[in-house]
């Protein structure tokens, strides 16, 4: 026996709208449609610094930014021109390294931080140079 034509209309409706709104709560989760993820990345290097040495400590300090929350960082050193990188520890999630120059020796070395996000993605910074003048 078929069903009126109405009583089908009727349970078209009733089929559609729920479709959207099982569609619009896809949508609100952020489900069924592709993700599209910014990518990890600095928005800020770490830039090179000069300072001159006047025989009392100078402080220094080298800042990076990302595109994302960060979960570690951690600060490397190169006293060779960038052949060989020194771990100088975790900094936790601080983009920043500061320190003082109590001397023409740290003249040259480089500096750079390796970052992870919590999606676990690690980026590198380009390295940035020290540059300590001796006062004339």
């Amino acid at each position: 026996m078929n069903k009126p034509p109405h009583a089908l209309a009727s349970r078209r409706v009733a089929l559609l709208s729920l479709l959207a709104g099982a569609s619009a709560l896809l949508t609100a989760c952020g489900g069924g449609e592709d993700e599209t993820s910014t990518p990890f990345v600095f928005t800020t290097q770490p830039s090179s610094v000069t300072v001159t040495y006047r025989g009392s400590a100078v402080g220094v300090d080298f800042e990076a930014a990302v595109s994302d929350s960060v979960k570690t960082a951690e600060w490397f050193e190169s006293r060779d021109g960038g052949t060989t990188w020194t771990s100088l520890g975790y900094t936790g999630n601080s983009l920043a390294l500061g320190f003082f120059v109590t001397s023409t020796a740290l003249n040259g070395y480089q500096y750079k931080i390796k970052v992870s996000n919590y999606d676990d993605q690690f980026i590198t910074s380009n390295p940035a140079t020290l540059t300590v003048l001796s006062a004339a």
